[in-house]
């Protein structure tokens, strides 16, 4: 699908879009033994379920309590009948200690952690070793997520990771990373799955919500087979959800009255920086002894502060390489390999 047909399929009226979106879930169903509802509490799942449930009224829904829900949603969960409700074997405290925080995206976390592996791996081997086909490896992985260029296996071209706007993040003095997700909802889900025979998702996600869903909608569409994923309200968008929210008169979590826009898990960064709203003063105003929780217990105002006030800097790879040249005697041979594949 290309992205002008995804915004034609966004502009369609309400009507059609919810034929179209019944249509995949039947496809769905009728191709899955066993599928499953994925629902957060959030207004997107509670419209999926709905959708669902009118088509197959007894079909079982799953919550993943991460401990890190507002109290609206939770209460909300409760009065909602045939829903699972399952939790993570690892605390977000813990995950973080271990991996590192969510910052900013999953995109921007992913490519920080991996840069900062590599960088790690490198001054290790400078330090010890200095095994030169280790050393250009390093480089060209580094080089690749700061600078884009031309991957060595593949050798399609691969586009920066990080942007010049949040170079600063490889010097954080905290762990960066992506993983809270897989590791808090994703494993659960994935355990639940296989216990219980689970072949398929319906998933309340919409192409609108972030670079990455909408790119993964442009490559599956609806019904991501290969994933065993469904979202069928994946073209639409926030006022078709409040438009049948109202037109079908479905209760909701109360979350959404007291000025919340986002509705995930209460502590992550992900989104926070790019969004209109400020997430965390809202949750100040409404829930205070969660705003102080988050701050303190969960060590998020260092988080918050340094990402409030980014440094602009050079380009680190120039550092890099320049620390790789003072540390190596073969640095021309080096540079040469490096050059062939990271844009310098």
């Amino acid at each position: 699908m290309t992205k002008n047909e995804l915004i034609q399929l966004q502009k369609l009226p309400l009507e059609i879009k919810i034929v179209k979106s019944k249509k995949r879930i039947e496809e769905f169903y009728e191709n899955k033994e066993n599928p499953i509802i994925s629902f957060s509490g959030g207004k997107d799942s509670t419209v999926l379920l709905d959708l669902v449930r009118n088509i197959y009224p007894d079909l079982k829904g799953i919550f993943v309590n991460t401990g890190l829900e507002f109290p609206e949603i939770i209460n909300f969960i409760k009065n909602i009948k045939n829903i699972d409700i399952i939790y993570p074997k690892m605390k977000f405290k813990e995950v973080c200690n271990k991996y590192g925080y969510p910052v900013i995206s999953k995109q921007i976390s992913m490519g920080i952690n991996r840069c900062k592996i590599n960088i790690n791996k490198l001054y290790d081997e400078l330090n010890n070793n200095k095994n030169e086909e280790k050393i250009i490896k390093y480089l060209i992985q580094i080089g690749l997520r700061i600078n884009g260029g031309i991957c060595p296996v593949s050798l399609k071209k691969q586009n920066p990771t990080i942007s010049k706007k949040y170079y600063s993040l490889l010097f954080a003095p905290f762990k960066i990373s992506e993983r809270c997700c897989d590791i808090m909802k994703k494993n659960p889900l994935k355990q639940y799955a296989k216990e219980n025979n689970i072949d398929g998702y319906y998933l309340g996600t919409m192409a609108e919500d972030s670079y990455l869903r909408e790119k993964e909608y442009l490559k599956y569409g609806c019904n991501a087979w290969i994933k065993n994923l469904s979202t069928p309200i994946g073209f639409w968008t926030e006022k078709d959800i409040w438009d049948y929210i109202k037109k079908n008169n479905l209760n909701y979590s109360k979350i959404y009255d007291m000025g919340q826009i986002r509705t995930g898990c209460f502590v992550c960064h992900f989104g926070y920086l790019q969004s209109k709203d400020n997430r965390y003063k809202k949750i100040k105003t409404t829930h205070p002894k969660l705003y102080d929780f988050i701050l303190n217990y969960f060590g998020m105002k260092e988080i918050i502060d340094f990402c409030d006030n980014l440094e602009t800097i050079d380009n680190p790879f120039l550092k890099i390489l320049n620390n790789v040249k003072n540390n190596t005697n073969n640095f021309e041979i080096i540079n040469k390999e490096i050059k062939k594949y990271v844009n310098i």
